[in-house]
């Protein structure tokens, strides 16, 4: 979350969206849940967000297999 803000996250999760490359987003405002999903349906864009525990105020990313660097190690 943006410092408390949720315009700010569901505007930054956006962002994130636009990319193209997000399977998913941890993170457990449902507003912003709901927003960023309908979000990505809209557009046809991959990624989803969904609720993970201790996920209240920071965003967790995770990328398309694909687009990750040989280098990372795997994620749980």
């Amino acid at each position: 979350n943006v410092n408390g803000d949720q315009q700010k996250s569901k505007d930054l999760a956006q962002l994130f969206a636009d990319t193209g490359i997000i399977e998913k987003i941890l993170y457990n405002d449902s507003a912003v849940q709901n927003d960023f999903n309908s979000y990505t349906a809209s557009k046809g864009v991959p990624g989803k967000m969904q609720y993970y525990d201790g996920h209240a105020n920071h965003f967790h990313v995770r990328i398309l297999p694909e687009y990750k660097l040989a280098s990372m190690g795997a994620c749980p």
